[in-house]
C-alpha cells in the first residue's frame, strides 16, 4: 500500500491456536470486557443460521473447519482513532487474558509429565 494510501479495516480480529477450547476463548472475552475492552466472539457459522441450516440440512459437526475456528475467533476494537496508548492497552490487557487462559493447560500438563517421571516399573 503506498504511503499515502489509508486502510480502513472492517474488523480486527485474532484467532487462538487451537490448542485453546472454546471455554478458553470465552475467558479471554470475559476478562477483556472486565478490563473495559469491547470484544466479541468473531462470527457463528452460517451453517448454524438457522434458515441455511433448515435448507442445507446442517447440524454440529458437518464443518468442522470452520466451527473449529468460529470458536477460536476474537473481535478486538478498531478505529483509525485508537489513540497509541489504547492500542497498547488492548494489546497488554490480550496478552494477559491469553497468558491466564493457557496457564491450567499447562500446569495440566507438567502434572501429568510428573507423574509419568515418577512411575515405577512393572516386574516383567
Amino acid at each position: 500500500m503506498a504511503e499515502r494510501d489509508k486502510a480502513n479495516w472492517f474488523v480486527y480480529v485474532i484467532r487462538l491456536a487451537d490448542t485453546f477450547s472454546p471455554a478458553d476463548r470465552d475467558g479471554v472475552l470475559a476478562r477483556l470486557r472486565a478490563e473495559g475492552i469491547g470484544c466479541s466472539d468473531y462470527f457463528v457459522p452460517i451453517h448454524f443460521q438457522p434458515h441455511v441450516a433448515e435448507q442445507i440440512g446442517a447440524k454440529p459437526g458437518d464443518f468442522a473447519v470452520t466451527e473449529r475456528i468460529a470458536a477460536r475467533t476474537v473481535a478486538l476494537p478498531f478505529s483509525g482513532n485508537l489513540r497509541e496508548s489504547q492500542i497498547r492497552r488492548v494489546h497488554d490487557c490480550l496478552a494477559m487474558a491469553v497468558k491466564r487462559a493457557a496457564r491450567p493447560r499447562r500446569a495440566a500438563s507438567r502434572r501429568r509429565a510428573g507423574r509419568a517421571g515418577t512411575r515405577r516399573a512393572e516386574p516383567a
